[in-house]
């Protein structure tokens, strides 16, 4: 009997390590995917941890981007994404990036924002504050 369950360990272990098998911790992983709609859209392929934030993803995707603290939304909001704009004043009036999930407007700012499996977070730099399925959005 313990050399059949020894066995067995042996032949379970070889799986994982032969990526036969995933190990149970695995299957807490998400995946989530990160578009930046600029000229040429950059897209980020993030595996995520349930609870993770959109600034989290962002920070496993080594994306560049400069945020600032607002009150109003909840927590942080990007004023720079890869690059665009090269700079910002933050004056009102100008084009600003607006944060989607799943085409709809976020609920909250980045740094507390959760994403889930399977969600496609996209960041559009407008002047209207609308994601492509919220009520009266023009196409981006």
């Amino acid at each position: 009997m313990l050399t059949a369950r020894i066995a067995r360990i042996a032949v379970i272990t070889l799986a994982i390590f032969l990526g036969q098998l995933t190990p149970i911790a695995d299957a807490q992983t998400s995946n989530v995917t990160i578009t930046v709609h600029v000229t040429t859209p950059k897209v980020y392929h993030v595996p995520v941890s349930p609870g993770t934030t959109v600034e989290k993803a962002m920070q496993l995707a080594k994306m560049q981007y400069n945020a600032t603290w607002y009150p109003s939304v909840g927590g942080y909001a990007a004023m720079i994404l890869e690059g665009t704009p090269p700079t910002t004043t933050g004056s009102f009036g100008s084009p600003f990036w607006w944060l989607c999930i799943n085409d709809l407007s976020a609920s909250a700012g980045m740094s507390a924002q959760q994403v889930s499996n399977g969600d496609n977070v996209d960041w559009y730099y407008v002047t209207d504050g609308k994601c492509p399925k919220d009520a009266g959005a023009k196409p981006h």
